[in-house]
């Protein structure tokens, strides 16, 4: 068995992403290793899917859950994580995450995170 690589970006742009992804389909692909990014899996995966095509991607986003395979955390992992790791090494009693709105898709803001260790979350765009 061979298996060849096929190159194609989706320049990080959901409307560029969903074209490349009927194109993948279009050429017979069986596999894909990728999006990357969030807003683009949010768009793109379910094309893959529908089409049969096993996904391994790296968004983080909940919205693309279970649309494959993930070799990278989500975000309702990571934050309380990463809040728990600020109060713990700085004794923060509140968390705050900074974010850029601009650069979300609908849906990508990550629910406040529940810590153990009882810090309070907030979060604030810029």
């Amino acid at each position: 068995m061979q298996i060849e690589v096929i190159p194609a970006d989706d320049e990080a742009d959901p409307e560029t992403g969903k074209l490349v992804a009927q194109r993948m389909v279009d050429e017979g692909v069986f596999a894909v290793i990728g999006p990357y990014n969030s807003s683009v899996g949010v768009e793109n995966l379910q094309t893959y899917l529908d089409a049969g095509v096993v996904t391994i991607h790296l968004t983080s986003n909940e919205a693309t859950n279970g649309q494959g395979f993930t070799v990278h955390p989500k975000d309702f992992q990571t934050a309380p994580t990463e809040a728990d790791a600020i109060t713990e090494h700085f004794g923060a009693r509140t968390v705050a995450m900074i974010y850029d709105p601009q650069n979300l898709q609908s849906g990508d803001l990550v629910p406040a995170p529940r810590s153990p260790r009882g810090a309070r979350y907030r979060d604030r765009p810029v």
